[in-house]
């Protein structure tokens, strides 16, 4: 499935600045957390949590290279992540499990 924040926007974080805006409106296309959890298939969970991570990566990369501008929003959108993340795992081992 293809997304906003995809391979492109990747190799653009590691060439410079970025448009973090756009990124983040990008977030609001996620499938609910209702439709990830009623479809109890970990599998769903596994890959929106994988492509979570690919994304935290993205914004870890402007932190250390982008200018101090954008390092400073993508530390809270690292942070944002990584509690996605989390709540993801959580998710994951628990589907289908009720």
């Amino acid at each position: 499935m293809a997304d906003s924040l995809g391979s492109a926007d990747h190799t653009a974080l590691s060439r410079g600045p970025v448009d973090l805006s756009s990124q983040l409106e990008a977030l609001r296309t996620y499938p609910s957390l209702g439709r990830l959890v009623e479809a109890d298939d970990p599998a769903i969970l596994t890959d929106m949590r994988s492509r979570l991570i690919q994304r935290q990566r993205g914004f870890e990369r402007v932190i250390r290279q982008g200018p101090p501008q954008d390092a400073a929003r993508a530390t809270r959108v690292v942070r944002a992540y990584g509690l996605a993340i989390g709540l993801l795992a959580e998710l994951e081992s628990t589907v289908g499990k009720s």
